[in-house]
């Protein structure tokens, strides 16, 4: 995931215990091997087990 979103969480201070990208989504930061980058969501891990989408990427 991007380092701004650790940024944006830690800056919001939730009471969420983490972020998640399932899967290792092509061209997201260190699955960058070809000019491909596939879509996808980065996940707030709230304290109960629930989640919600923090943030969104674009195919290209």
């Amino acid at each position: 995931m991007p380092a701004t979103d650790i940024g944006r969480l830690l800056s919001e201070r939730t009471d969420a215990i983490g972020l998640a990208v399932p899967e290792m989504p092509l061209g997201s930061p260190g699955m960058d091997q070809s000019d491909v980058r596939e879509a996808y969501d980065v996940f707030l891990i709230q304290r109960d087990g629930s989640t919600e989408i923090f943030a969104s990427y674009a195919s290209n």
